[in-house]
């Protein structure tokens, strides 16, 4: 649609709305309104498909393992330490440290990765799965952490919030929806 701008007395194109949300508007004359639409595939195209409950479950079975195996590493000198000088300063520490120190970890693996350029921790990039926000791009470090605390809310309903790819219509878990994002895979990942 061409309409003209108030304020330049210029013509500007504005992109249909979409869910009742209008795009946002590009001046026809620097840059068409081609431009203004997302650089990601559109989710309802064909090379891209909703990750299945199965991929999310391998995929997240991967990152236990490597979170697990990393915390061992961290937990280790630790545990050395505690064994070597029982005393109440050094239980107290060999017991706290690791725990801030492999949460803090867990937390920065997951939270950095989905919002990097991979879209995916190291579990979903194997399974070849990305998270995205609902118009199909990257999301950021903030909607990550967003995505990742609501992980506990899915959790505190016995698991129920892990489950509900099995019945939603785009596959999404409770934390995914809270957060507005999607889990996808691209169909070519799949040859």
């Amino acid at each position: 649609m061409i309409h003209k701008d108030a304020h330049s007395n210029r013509s500007a194109a504005t992109l249909p709305a979409e869910d009742g949300v209008a795009l946002h508007t590009a001046r026809a004359i620097v840059a068409p309104a081609i431009m203004a639409r997302p650089i990601m595939p559109q989710l309802n195209s064909p090379e891209l498909v909703y990750a299945s409950f199965g991929a999310r479950l391998v995929a997240m079975i991967i990152d236990i393992v490597i979170v697990n195996t990393a915390s061992s590493m961290i937990q280790a000198p630790f545990l050395a330490l505690m064994l070597g000088n029982l005393n109440p300063t050094t239980m107290i520490v060999g017991f706290a440290a690791p725990i801030f120190l492999v949460g803090g970890m867990a937390v920065f693996y997951t939270v950095w990765l989905e919002s990097s350029a991979w879209q995916a921790t190291l579990g979903k990039k194997i399974l070849g799965l990305r998270v995205v926000d609902l118009d199909g791009r990257r999301i950021t470090f903030w909607k990550s952490a967003s995505r990742n605390f609501n992980k506990s809310i899915s959790s505190l309903i016995l698991g129920i919030g892990y489950l509900m790819p099995l019945w939603t219509q785009k596959r999404q878990a409770l934390h995914d929806r809270m957060a507005r994002c999607l889990v996808i895979k691209r169909r070519d990942a799949s040859r």
